[in-house]
């Protein structure tokens, strides 16, 4: 009997005993394990902020060049605008000039027409003059001068 009892104490230690190495791995494992874990999440909030500070340099790249050939294709449509507005007002101005030269010279050949007229009419008017002062002088000359007061 006393081997038995002898194994029932040695069982009941050894369960004892590897209660406690299991407790102990536990805890051992627990520790580590957190251990770890908190190496892991402190690598991976590392990467993770390396990561997005290399995106948000990559985006704010990406953004610059963007806004560069934005700006490069405004400033080209607005060249290419200012172009076709210099050549509208200038086609505009060559219209107008043309319109203005023909209303000139229209308005020239009726004024040329209208001096010729009245050139033409006072040539008349100067004949007619003189031929009345011709004739004015005529009656003069053939006139009979009136009596004179010695005469009576």
């Amino acid at each position: 009997m006393d081997s038995h009892i002898l194994k029932g104490d040695m069982d009941a230690e050894l369960r004892q005993y590897l209660d406690e190495m299991k407790s102990d791995i536990k805890a051992h494992t627990t520790a580590q394990i957190e251990a770890s874990d908190a190496r892991i999440m402190q690598r991976v909030e590392g990467l993770i902020e390396a990561s997005d500070a290399r995106i948000m340099q990559r985006v704010e790249g990406l953004i610059e060049a963007s806004d560069a050939r934005i700006m490069q294709r405004v400033e080209g449509r607005i060249d290419a605008s200012e172009e076709r507005m210099k050549q509208h007002v200038s086609a505009e101005c060559e219209k107008v000039e043309t319109k203005l030269l023909t209303e000139f010279h229209k308005w020239g050949r009726t004024a040329d027409m209208r001096t010729r007229q009245t050139m033409e009419a006072n040539s008349i008017m100067n004949d007619r003059l003189m031929n009345a002062e011709d004739r004015i002088t005529t009656l003069e000359r053939n006139r009979i001068p009136p009596p004179t007061s010695e005469a009576a």
